[in-house]
């Protein structure tokens, strides 16, 4: 537990410690604040490159599709290697000189694709990573002080989370926005790069105090040895009193680490909530690349947008402080289920807005769904993962996780730049927003179906146990 963090010990009268992951919630603060410095803007440099909308999306298809292919094989590499800091790092370090050094590429679609592909195939597991490292340390911190995930003084993913929200849209963002709204050309072309590059070599330091989750490492021999010490602690009649550990509900078993993973994902629930996450990376890239070139075009200055970013994280900070409490009420599901309405809400109003408003400030009100589009989702999905994640294999399945997540991106981004270029922005927001309300239609009706079918199949186990019980009664 000490070389988790040396606070998380609880202390002998006062009772467990808050949780204190101090390096989780500084890792992602660090981040953040470079990731914001640059990429909401990338989309408007991308523009004043000379670059078409087509392209834009083109280039925003980029990063997941590069993920996709990437960080699952990045993943499979650090359970295997069990090297998972020194990959963070390295990876950390390329992307922050892959994108710092960005403005050296030359100006042309193609060599600033290749530059971006370049750098995100060392770029496209460093979330992951720390997602998957937060997540377990957050589960040992809760099994050392004997807590439940659930409790209200329980560590958890979103309130380590939070923090990369909070220098994301409270610091960075605004401040950038302002800083390329007004300072001079030279101060505008150049300061988004050099806050990405200083954070994220900052953030690729601090990646070396998260633990990852290296599986049970015991050979067979020294299981067998485990074993036979624990017979000759008995009772005398060969009985041993043990407590269960997290690895017991994953023993070690002779299968690979694919087949592990598969027999998972290809669990009819499992598959079906991969596929809401799917849909969900399409719709968060749409808004990502799309929006601030739609607030531009009618108006917006980089002030409104890094002040629209601020908004996002309003309501994100407290929905990741209190995800646990959320989904204890709403589930799992129905925490999912959430965000195609939510982004229905969301991209309708984009599509409608400047027919009913005429500043881009409008667009504030509805930033405010972003806590559940974005902060509720991630946090339960990634619960999600490492709940039916095999031991050991954390790692792995986040790579499945953000493969099948940057996959919809990738469609997203695609198809989102042909139809802006062909339709327009509220044309593209709109099309979104009712696929959005299609989905979510199509989610809630095949969940109700679920646990119809899961209540009728309770009810005949009870019945057949009631007839047991009648029938014992009866000889």
């Amino acid at each position: 537990l000490a070389s988790i963090s040396p606070q998380c010990a609880p202390h002998p009268t006062m009772g467990p410690a808050l949780p204190a992951l101090w390096q989780c919630k500084l890792y992602y603060f660090t981040t953040s604040m470079g990731l914001a410095c640059l990429l909401p803007f990338l989309p408007l440099i991308y523009a004043r490159y000379g670059l078409t909308r087509a392209h834009i999306g083109a280039m925003g298809a980029i990063r997941p599709l590069v993920g996709a292919l990437a960080n699952p094989l990045w993943a499979f590499l650090c359970d295997r290697s069990r090297a998972h800091n020194v990959i963070h790092c390295a990876c950390l370090l390329a992307q922050a000189i892959g994108y710092g050094s960005l403005q050296r590429a030359r100006r042309t679609p193609a060599a600033l694709f290749t530059w971006v592909a370049t750098t995100e195939a060392f770029a496209s597991c460093t979330t992951s990573l720390g997602d998957a490292a937060t997540g377990f340390m957050c589960g040992k911190w809760n099994a050392a002080n004997r807590i439940a995930d659930g409790d209200v003084d329980a560590a958890s993913y979103g309130r380590q989370r939070l923090w990369g929200a909070v220098s994301w849209g409270f610091v960075a963002a605004p401040t950038m926005g302002i800083i390329m709204s007004y300072s001079s050309e030279t101060v505008k072309r150049n300061a988004p790069f050099v806050g990405y590059f200083f954070f994220v070599v900052v953030g690729a330091c601090l990646s070396w105090l998260l633990k990852h989750d290296v599986g049970d490492q015991k050979t067979a021999t020294d299981a067998a040895k485990e074993g036979e010490e624990l017979q000759m602690m008995g009772d005398g009649e060969g009985r041993v009193s043990r407590i269960a550990s997290a690895n017991d509900l994953h023993a070690p078993t002779v299968k690979s680490m694919r087949a592990q993973l598969w027999e998972v994902v290809s669990q009819m629930d499992v598959a079906f909530r991969f596929f809401g996450f799917f849909v969900s990376g399409a719709s968060m890239a749409i808004t990502d690349l799309f929006l601030f070139l739609w607030l531009e075009e009618n108006g917006g200055s980089p002030a409104v947008m890094g002040v629209a970013l601020l908004f996002t994280c309003v309501t994100e900070v407290w929905i990741f402080y209190n995800a646990s409490w959320i989904r204890k009420r709403l589930s799992l599901d129905w925490s999912l289920i959430l965000t195609p309405y939510c982004y229905f809400v969301r991209q309708m109003y984009y599509a409608q807005m400047f027919k009913i408003w005429s500043t881009a400030w409008s667009v504030l009100a509805v930033q405010l769904l972003h806590g559940i589009t974005f902060g509720l989702y991630w946090s339960t999905a990634n619960q999600f993962i490492q709940q039916i994640s095999p031991s050991g294999l954390t790692t792995s399945m986040m790579g499945i996780f953000s493969g099948v997540n940057a996959s919809g991106a990738f469609l997203g981004a695609v198809c989102g730049g042909l139809v802006y270029d062909k339709f327009g922005g509220d044309a593209l927001f709109a099309g979104i927003a009712m696929i959005n309300l299609f989905m979510g239609v199509s989610f809630t009706a095949l969940k109700l179906k679920y646990d119809k079918y899961n209540n009728i199949a309770q009810e005949r186990v009870a019945y057949t146990r009631l007839e047991n019980v009648v029938e014992d009664d009866a000889s």
